[in-house]
């Protein structure tokens, strides 16, 4: 099943849910409305965004498969995909759209800290149905932290997203390793060459109501 990426990584910073009042009031007559949602993993994106240069320019990347235990096929709400919660993210599914970029993020990157795959779980959550904050225990590099992460339900799209720092894991030298194999790539318009260690993580699913 596909759900969380989370974990991480790797990697960093800036995903965005809007909703204007109208929409996020029909999102919550629905929810109220609604006893139950079918989950489907095809309808699941695990993504993420790094950053590059000292303008911080965006690389996005995902993940194409990974497993999660804990969410049944048929939740009662948007908040029981949250509720024990699992995940696990295997490096070698990493894609940026870009084949050499992948290889030089798994071998230098994930390769330098000995990091295979990515794993943790959903500790705990609070909000409503519509939005809120999830803590989420992230394993890497040898490490297990918490990453607080925010949760959106609207129009019938679950969303968790939320910044990471990768130093936190101890893992500033896997960013260094891959700025260097990537240090023309890296360099901004002022020549300097950049990697930075937070990452925006971008988890999407589509539930659909059951009637």
């Amino acid at each position: 099943m596909r759900f969380l990426s989370i974990t991480l990584l790797i990697a960093s910073s800036l995903i965005i849910a809007n909703c204007g009042n109208d929409t996020s009031q029909k999102t919550k007559a629905t929810t109220s409305n609604t006893s139950s949602y079918n989950y489907s993993s095809d309808s699941t994106y695990v993504g993420f965004v790094a950053y590059k240069f000292n303008d911080k320019v965006g690389v996005p990347g995902w993940f194409t498969t990974f497993s999660a235990s804990g969410i049944p096929s048929t939740v009662s709400s948007p908040k029981e995909l949250l509720t024990n919660l699992r995940f696990s993210i295997p490096v070698a599914a990493l894609e940026t759209g870009i084949e050499d970029r992948n290889q030089k993020i798994k071998e230098h990157f994930f390769g330098t800290i000995d990091t295979d795959s990515l794993s943790g779980k959903v500790l705990s959550f609070e909000g409503s149905e519509t939005s809120g904050t999830a803590k989420v225990e992230i394993a890497m590099n040898g490490l297990t932290k918490t990453a607080n992460l925010v949760y959106d339900f609207t129009d019938n799209v679950f969303q968790l997203s939320g910044t990471i720092d990768v130093t936190i894991w101890d893992a500033i030298s896997g960013i260094k390793a891959l700025n260097v194999a990537c240090d023309i790539l890296h360099r901004g318009p002022d020549g300097i060459s950049k990697l930075w260690p937070t990452v925006d993580l971008d988890i999407k699913t589509t539930l659909s109501p059951v009637n």
